[in-house]
């Protein structure tokens, strides 16, 4: 995370750039700059726009939903100084938001833990002195809150896994090691040819295994990862792929695989190909 010290000042400093130096093109306007970022998962981005919303800058209207929003994207991640500014939302029922001290014990416990220094101390005794208010049994339940949570992987983290995990399988297949193999397919695994052949994980690893048609080499490209599931745990990876048997026996295919996150890493469950024309 950066240095919150010097957030402020960035910020007031961006917003002063009406165009890039040499007069070219002006940049886009700051607001639509953090949007595009903060859709993308990333969470200084997403404290920073919820920052704005709290305050109505960068030509944002002032807007505590849509700061509870942002914040609790960035937060969920792990963001400290978003856990803080949620709890003084919740603490004080900012804005229209409704107020939850138990929730706000919990971001502020969080917060504390993810901060140093004087920011530590500032979340500490905003943390304490709510306490003050809070019944035992509130204090409780924000304690097991907090212990129960745990950040949330963001979209862009999860995309680059998968794309690391048909990396992985590429390299698999073609050095036909069938450790690696075992641990990236699963169990259940539907492996459709484009000429329609099925295969089971078993069939698979002893089709690689034997070698009656070893890969040289394997090229994916155009390809495309879609997150599925509250918890984006099934991944829907379209790719076009360039199949190497020999120098002068090449498959060119669209295929379509289906792959999830498990204890053990992703793992593919399926996957469909269709032959290209030559």
């Amino acid at each position: 995370m950066r240095n919150r010290s010097l957030a402020a000042f960035l910020l007031t400093a961006a917003c002063c750039l009406a165009q890039p130096p040499g007069g070219g093109k002006p940049a886009r306007p700051l607001r639509e700059r953090l949007l595009e970022r903060a859709l993308k998962g990333d969470a200084d981005a997403q404290f920073d726009l919820g920052k704005n919303y709290e305050t109505g800058r960068i030509g944002l209207p002032k807007d505590f939903t849509q700061a509870e929003h942002w914040y609790r994207e960035a937060a969920n991640q792990g963001e400290p100084f978003a856990q803080a500014s949620l709890g003084i939302l919740y603490g004080f029922g900012k804005g229209g938001v409704k107020q939850d001290l138990v929730q706000a014990y919990m971001w502020y416990l969080l917060a504390a833990a993810g901060t140093t220094g004087g920011d530590q101390v500032s979340v500490a005794e905003m943390r304490d002195d709510l306490a003050l208010k809070l019944t035992p049994a509130q204090l409780s339940e924000a304690k097991k809150l907090a212990a129960a949570w745990k950040p949330k992987v963001s979209a862009a983290t999860l995309e680059t896994e998968v794309l690391a995990a048909m990396d992985a399988y590429r390299n698999a297949m073609i050095s036909r090691d069938d450790a690696a193999l075992g641990k990236l397919l699963a169990p259940d695994l539907a492996y459709v040819h484009s000429g329609g052949e099925f295969q089971t994980k078993a069939d698979v690893i002893s089709s690689i295994m034997k070698g009656a048609s070893p890969i040289e080499r394997m090229d994916f490209s155009n390809t495309t990862v879609r997150l599925y599931g509250g918890d984006q745990s099934v991944a829907l990876v379209r790719a076009k792929v360039d199949l190497w048997h020999s120098s002068t026996n090449i498959v060119h295919m669209n295929v379509l695989h289906v792959w999830t996150k498990t204890p053990a890493g992703w793992q593919l469950v399926s996957r469909q190909a269709t032959k290209l024309a030559e």
